[in-house]
């Protein structure tokens, strides 16, 4: 299995250095973007209290109503959806091995 290699350039094989970034290169380039876009920020709110306009909603000064759905309510020991309430502290669990969990460990007016 002889290769012919005639005329080919061996420097052709080789791999430019932007292919070899090492990830702390790479995030560097992130970071410097992220930089960047907080100086705009910082300096897009200053030419806005300079002009007058800080009061007119932009990127910070955005704001939003009440939500119309009701507010989710989280089991105190796992994080999930809980429908259920201690009856003794009022905090939430959403299944018996939350509650069992929360009555040996977590109910504060069990231990009084």
């Amino acid at each position: 299995a002889d290769f012919d290699l005639e005329g080919v350039d061996p420097d052709s094989f080789l791999m430019d250095d932007s292919e070899h970034k090492s990830r702390k290169k790479k995030r560097r380039h992130v970071n410097k973007t992220r930089w960047v876009m907080d100086e705009i920020l910082k300096d897009e709110l200053s030419a806005r209290v300079a002009a007058g306009e800080a009061k007119t909603p932009w990127y910070h000064t955005a704001t939003v109503g009440p939500s119309k759905f009701p507010r989710r309510r989280f089991c105190s020991v796992c994080g999930n959806l809980s429908p259920y309430t201690c009856p003794k502290c009022g905090m939430r669990f959403c299944c018996v091995r939350c509650k069992n969990v929360h009555d040996d460990q977590r109910c504060m007016k069990s231990v009084t």
